[in-house]
């Protein structure tokens, strides 16, 4: 929680921009993502797999998946990414996702506490969005109320690990 409070507040005296293009992020909370993902690798396989990191940051999640083909996504440091992982990566933000969509679909789209920096207004929009371009959606967070308003998704497996939290999420059949 201590963790989550100090980089609010750093969001507020930088912008979201600066603090990222400024300084070499890495998630505090990684080893328990990495838990829960090797967790839920017991469920679904991702074995050649064509995967979105959106919010990918410097390509932590991304890494986990050397097994798949990864694209990032993250308009603030998608250059830093393509450095770290040599990986292919978005420059969209959320607001641009919902404006022209994305590239392709994916198998799966994996959001890791980069959900909450998205504007409450625009979230059921790019939760749309997101449905068009995958069956596939993983949130992980800490912060219950990413999730709440999800439209579009149907909840299928939630797991739990040291208060770091991963919702698996399908698309609603329309």
């Amino acid at each position: 929680m201590k963790t989550e409070n100090h980089i609010r507040n750093i969001y507020k005296n930088l912008s979201i921009e600066d603090y990222y293009q400024n300084h070499d992020y890495h998630n505090p909370h990684f080893g328990n993502i990495e838990y829960l993902i090797d967790e839920f690798k017991n469920i679904k396989t991702f074995d050649n797999k064509n995967i979105l990191d959106l919010c990918c940051g410097n390509g932590e999640i991304s890494n986990l998946f050397q097994e798949s083909f990864v694209t990032g996504c993250d308009p603030y440091t998608f250059e830093k990414y393509k450095l770290k992982t040599n990986n292919d990566c978005l420059s969209k933000s959320f607001l641009d996702i919902i404006k022209t969509g994305l590239d392709k679909e994916y198998d799966f789209i994996i959001c890791s506490y980069g959900l909450h920096l998205c504007d409450n207004s625009l979230k059921s929009n790019l939760m749309y969005t997101l449905s068009q371009y995958t069956n596939n959606l993983i949130i992980i967070t800490s912060n219950d109320n990413c999730i709440k308003n999800i439209n579009w998704w149907n909840l299928i497996h939630f797991s739990e690990f040291n208060r770091t939290k991963l919702f698996y999420f399908t698309t609603k059949s329309i």
